[in-house]
């Protein structure tokens, strides 16, 4: 059952809590949702009470139509933790997700147990895939975007289709929504010096 809660800035974000056993919180990546773990959560549930949650402006979270970056993202993390109370959890972070995880790690380590990061860098000057696109010339505010993200993601055109009823990148955001949710990766770095 999805549930909701509302940051200190007034943003709501939905989450959903499935299983029960310790404690997993899971972070989707940029353009996608919570849902997008829907094919883990038969296995993850067998040992673990999974809290999932779409990122602001994901899923059924709200949509801001101002800029958001990923200061934003890491503060609804930590927000969102605190308001449910989790503590001595596993923090599974995907992609964008992952960025948001390190950040949040970095800020209340004493709450974590493990640290699980997927697709993931300690110190990014920006989404490299926005910059790729940017040099092939494909417009930030079109659907043309997400055709050319998953095209990047098979050396196999045929691929494609098979990779987009997959249910990878549950996409359902409008042109508007998703240059700003690609926007939010902005530049961090997490590396220890």
């Amino acid at each position: 059952m999805e549930k909701e809660l509302t940051t200190s800035d007034g943003t709501k974000i939905a989450y959903d809590i499935h299983g029960k056993g310790k404690t997993m919180l899971m972070i989707h990546g940029v353009t996608d949702c919570k849902e997008s773990y829907d094919s883990d959560l038969s296995y993850l549930t067998e040992k673990y009470q999974v809290y999932r949650y779409d990122l602001r402006g994901h899923g059924n979270s709200d949509h801001p139509k101002k800029q958001f970056d990923l200061e934003d993202h890491i503060n609804d993390g930590i927000e969102l933790i605190k308001q449910l109370k989790l503590e001595d959890f596993v923090l599974y972070g995907g992609s964008l997700g992952s960025y948001i995880a390190q950040g949040i790690a970095v800020r209340m380590p004493e709450r974590i147990n493990k640290l699980i990061l997927n697709v993931s860098a300690a110190k990014n000057p920006a989404s490299a895939l926005a910059e790729t696109a940017k040099k092939d010339n494909i417009p930030e505010k079109t659907s043309e975007r997400r055709e050319y993200w998953i095209k990047h993601l098979t050396h196999d055109p045929k691929n494609i289709a098979s990779i987009e009823k997959s249910g990878f990148q549950k996409n359902t955001l409008d042109a508007e929504d998703e240059y700003r949710a690609l926007k939010s990766i902005t530049a961090f770095d997490f590396a220890i010096n």
